[in-house]
């Protein structure tokens, strides 16, 4: 029972709905190239478990069908036929809006790339690069003019020649210090600042090798200076001094220069997951048809076998009938057309028992009057033989055997002239009587005396037609009567031979009564 709901509709509709949710991650994950990379080959295995589960369904429903076929189940070839119909339909139409849907959105996503554009991007990036660049430059041949001219000796080292560099220069900070870091003096445009923004070990790298360094990076706020960095050396001094000036981009120059920044790093994201995305459209789009496919699959054989369930219950119940079950009736599970059918059928099925019952019943009655009229003929003095149209023995009694000498039952159903083999003594009444049916004679009777070994035989034949067209014969065995009645009759003749001695005229009488016999 709990299988049974796992596997049906309720269990498919669950799946079909989580795969719906996973699919839709998946589209929407494509779009983020940090969300792809998280999510996308979860969800895909996700989406790969269910459908694997799915297809394990519907296996299990195509075994349970071909063991049905093999076991010649019925209604099970029409539940083939149409989950064959109903799989056909739902895949031709799917195909196609499949194939055409590939097409167009890898054109769709080929469109996004235009070469243009990313070239644009890149001329952009190299025009912002290329104003940075030019005003690093600017900034360092103006930084080492005003060190050159501002910091002559050590006596001129000061705070105040500082804010001068930093005031002509323009500059928001400027930091005088010591080869290995250690802060000499510093001059900010801002009040309050009174730490200078040192620079990290491995931009004194180039100073070390004797060269001047100017690079764009982030102060302790995150927001975009240029660093100068400048080699100042003194005669009288052994090794170097580093001067650093800090001066921050525009606001409008960080604005566009983050904005493409930013719009080229969307760019370079996208053509990056080019592939991956047309992948992953592809496989998406792959795994609704699956799903497509698969649900259709899965309703072919829910519809199939709910279709074919009212023809199987009929066809099981035909099948009772014909076995001669009549008291089996097909539960009415729907009130439509199978119902309707179903109705008719099990009315057909009460009249069938009533009149198998009345047949029954009939039968026996039937059963009984033969078994009375076989004690009866078995009782009878007389042969009784029953002929068909065709002159072929049909029954006959054990005294018909008796007065003919022949067993008349071993010729049961073969003609009355195979008598005749067995005892050709029989053919004159054989001859006879065949020739009384093949004139249709209605009635007839006729005395007919055979001769055979142990003396002569008188048999007395009657025969009556029958309305199929058969004959009934009635054979009796009179020798015996016959024979009283010559020995009566002799004894009356010799009765009168004995008065008319007597009697003049006895002798005259008694030839004429002689002729007369």
């Amino acid at each position: 029972m709990i299988r049974n709901a796992f596997s049906g509709p309720v269990a498919l509709f669950i799946m079909l709905l989580m795969l719906f949710f996973s699919l839709r991650m998946i589209s929407s994950a494509s779009m983020d190239a940090e969300q792809f990379q998280q999510l996308y080959y979860l969800l895909l295995a996700v989406n790969l478990v269910i459908l694997g589960m799915l297809v394990y369904f519907i296996a299990q429903q195509g075994w349970r069908l071909q063991r049905q076929l093999r076991l010649h189940v019925a209604g099970a070839r029409l539940t083939l036929r149409m989950v064959i119909i109903f799989v056909s339909l739902a895949i031709l139409p799917a195909l196609t809006v499949y194939s055409f849907s590939i097409q167009f959105i890898h054109r769709s996503i080929d469109s996004w790339f235009d070469v243009s554009v990313e070239q644009a991007l890149e001329d952009a990036m190299d025009l912002s690069r290329s104003a940075v660049d030019e005003k690093k430059k600017t900034l360092l041949r103006q930084i080492r003019r005003l060190s050159d001219e501002l910091l002559v000796d050590l006596d001129t080292l000061s705070v105040v020649a500082l804010s001068e560099i930093r005031e002509k220069s323009g500059v928001d900070e400027v930091t005088l210090m010591t080869s290995r870091g250690r802060v000499l003096g510093s001059s900010s445009a801002e009040e309050g600042d009174i730490v200078p923004d040192l620079p990290r070990p491995e931009l004194l790298l180039p100073l070390q090798q004797g060269r001047d360094h100017v690079v764009l990076d982030l102060n302790e706020q995150s927001n975009r200076m240029i660093r100068v960095l400048v080699r100042i050396v003194f005669e009288n001094e052994e090794g170097f001094l580093i001067l650093q000036a800090m001066a921050p981009l525009s606001v409008r120059q960080h604005r566009l220069a983050a904005s493409v920044q930013q719009a080229y790093s969307e760019y370079k994201g996208m053509v990056y997951l080019r592939k991956p995305l047309k992948l992953s459209f592809t496989l998406t789009l792959s795994l609704v048809l699956l799903l497509g496919i698969l649900s259709a699959v899965w309703a072919a054989f829910f519809s199939a076998r709910r279709i074919a369930a009212p023809i199987r219950d009929l066809a099981e119940g035909t099948k009772a009938v014909a076995e001669g079950e009549y008291h089996k009736p097909i539960p009415l599970l729907n009130d439509d057309d199978f119902g309707l059918l179903i109705q008719s059928f099990n009315k057909m099925v009460r009249r069938l028992s009533q009149t198998h019952n009345a047949l029954e019943e009939s039968h026996q009655q039937a059963k009984q009057q033969r078994d009375y009229l076989e004690v009866v003929l078995s009782n009878l003095s007389s042969g009784i033989i029953s002929v068909s149209q065709n002159k072929e023995i049909r029954t006959s009694n054990p005294e018909a055997s008796l007065i003919l000498g022949v067993n008349v039952n071993e010729y049961l159903g073969l003609s009355l002239f195979q008598l005749t083999k067995e005892k050709p003594e029989l053919e004159s009444l054989i001859r006879w009587i065949m020739t009384s049916i093949q004139n249709k004679v209605k009635h007839w009777s006729e005395e007919v005396t055979l001769s055979e070994s142990d003396g002569r035989k008188n048999l007395l034949c009657r025969g009556n037609s029958l309305a199929d067209g058969g004959y009934v014969i009635v054979i009796e065995n009179v020798t015996s009567l016959v024979q009283a009645q010559r020995d009566a009759a002799w004894g009356e003749v010799a009765r009168r031979l004995a008065h008319e001695i007597k009697n003049p005229l006895t002798p005259i009488q008694l030839s004429a009564e002689r002729l007369r016999h």
